[in-house]
């Protein structure tokens, strides 16, 4: 409780001024209807705090101005002495039953949460031309702002300016943002540009290939981006990873390298194809190839060894001259 505020506010002021009450008498009747009663929980929507607010039943005092309302969002706690005191003063018939009694004052707020100022401060970018996705941080630790209530009002972020080499921010919160702000709150940070990156959606192996059906998009920092990063799928797709890589990982080109697509002494097809024939053998590789490679393979009928181009899995091919060595 901040129970100090309001109460500086008061005798500041002046509409107060410091005594010692007397408790109400214990034989006061209680079957007597008081006209004028204590409202124990107080919440003001305005600037100022009122003796209506304070006291049920007045008349004509009832919108006389007794000092300033506690900052949005916050309670200040009135003791019976100081309300005592007050009804003293502005001659009002009323006297605290026992030094417990106490009235609270609330200031209504509308909550502001940290969300809600990352959004307005995202869309202050936008509107300043910035129109990309960013990754905005608050250097206040503070999860909520409360402002005062007012009436068809809006906050808005003004004054924004953002360093591009070290990606801080300054701006300026302004509430309401039309006319004459009643709370203007200063605000700092970091904002970094995020990058769609291909990522893989499954553990890959060197021996697996990386089919379009393996790639999701991640969001990333750009500052965070390594300058070989693969940024377009097609660099991705067909190729094999240089090491195992677990799913969410984006990659660099020189994690890529072509797909094995015959693996040493896997069993192959030897395939002899021209205009007129169309020959193939079983065979088995002495090395293993990717797409194009030529390799040696040995002739499973007659163990010759022979090189071959490496066309698909499995299978590789061998020019006229080889044809003697198929049968």
């Amino acid at each position: 409780m901040m129970k100090n505020s309001l109460l500086t506010s008061l005798l500041t002021a002046g509409f107060l001024s410091i005594a010692v009450p007397q408790f109400a008498a214990a034989e006061t009747e209680p079957d007597v209807e008081e006209m004028i009663s204590l409202n124990r929980s107080i919440v003001v929507e305005e600037e100022f705090v009122r003796l209506g607010d304070i006291f049920s039943g007045l008349e004509d005092q009832a919108d006389t101005p007794i000092g300033r309302a506690p900052a949005a969002g916050t309670t200040v706690q009135l003791e019976a002495r100081w309300l005592a005191t007050l009804a003293r003063n502005y001659g009002i018939d009323w006297a605290p039953r026992s030094r417990l009694e106490y009235a609270e004052v609330e200031r209504s707020s509308i909550r502001l949460e940290r969300g809600e100022l990352l959004d307005m401060i995202e869309q202050a970018f936008r509107v300043r031309g910035e129109d990309m996705d960013l990754d905005i941080s608050l250097e206040d630790p503070q999860e909520t702002l409360h402002v005062p209530r007012v009436d068809n009002a809006e906050a808005g972020i003004v004054g924004l300016e953002r360093n591009e080499e070290s990606n801080r921010f300054r701006a300026r919160l302004v509430y309401p943002d039309n006319g004459s702000p009643l709370v203007r709150v200063e605000l700092s940070g970091r904002a970094y540009e995020l990058v769609d990156v291909p990522t893989l959606n499954r553990r890959i192996s060197p021996s697996d290939v990386i089919r379009e059906a393996d790639i999701s998009w991640e969001s990333e920092r750009a500052d965070r981006l390594h300058a070989e990063a693969v940024t377009d799928p097609v660099q991705m797709i067909g190729k094999s990873p240089r090491r195992t890589v677990r799913a969410g990982t984006s990659l660099r080109a020189s994690d890529l390298k072509e797909p094995v697509l015959v693996t040493k002494n896997s069993s192959v097809t030897i395939r002899y194809r021209n205009s007129n024939l169309h020959l193939t053998v079983s065979g088995r590789a002495l090395e293993e190839g990717t797409d194009g490679a030529v390799i040696r393979v040995m002739n499973a009928k007659s163990n010759q060894i022979i090189e071959a181009v490496v066309e698909d899995t499995g299978l590789v091919s061998v020019g006229g001259h080889s044809t003697a060595m198929l049968n």
